[in-house]
């Protein structure tokens, strides 16, 4: 009986874990996409193009992302390293995995919720109509910021905040002689077993 729970437990902790943290990459998503300005731009022979401020507010959605992703991921791993007791190379594998999927699934919530992709827009426009970009990542590095946050949060607990089972072991006294071997060395009685 006692079995079956423990079992269950072991598989219990990791999928709490995993759900937990894509369900926060999804909230996240919902944050990136709050605090993001759109850019702004117009459509010229078919094409959108950034004014200078849409440019600089197209850096920042990457900027932004890459911030909200390495906060989420930091405090991830401290909380996950600080309450995982045992099977942590389970618990650390599950929660990289999960911190992949939470960091992609900020992305797609938060580009679902901004606008239309320019570029389909600006093809049926007029030249100089004012547009607004989508929200977008720069490249695929950011992806790494979530899970690179959650390894930096559990090397911090796991590595840095040393855990003991019990009662730590006594050193040898140097003036008694060891007696691993079961042997009582006593004064008399030269090496004779208990």
């Amino acid at each position: 009986m006692t079995s079956d729970v423990e079992a269950r437990g072991r598989v219990a902790w990791p999928a709490v874990v995993a759900v937990a943290l894509v369900g926060a990459g999804a909230l996240a998503g919902v944050l990136w996409w709050a605090l993001w300005t759109p850019p702004t731009g117009v459509a010229l022979a078919g094409r959108f193009v950034l004014d200078s401020d849409g440019a600089r507010a197209d850096f920042d959605a990457t900027g932004t992302y890459v911030v909200i992703a390495l906060v989420l991921g930091l405090v991830a791993g401290l909380v996950v390293g600080w309450v995982t007791r045992r099977d942590e190379l389970v618990v650390v594998g599950v929660a990289l995995v999960a911190a992949v999927a939470a960091g992609l699934l900020m992305y797609a919530v938060g580009h679902l919720l901004g606008p239309a992709d320019p570029a389909s827009l600006a093809a049926d426009a007029e030249d100089y109509a004012p547009l607004e970009g989508d929200l977008r990542l720069a490249g695929s590095a950011p992806f790494l910021a979530l899970p690179g946050g959650l390894l930096v949060g559990l090397v911090v607990t796991l590595l840095g905040f040393a855990r003991h089972g019990g009662p730590a072991p006594t050193p040898p006294d140097p003036g008694r002689p060891d007696d691993s071997a079961g042997l009582s060395i006593t004064p008399g009685r030269p090496g004779r077993a208990r």
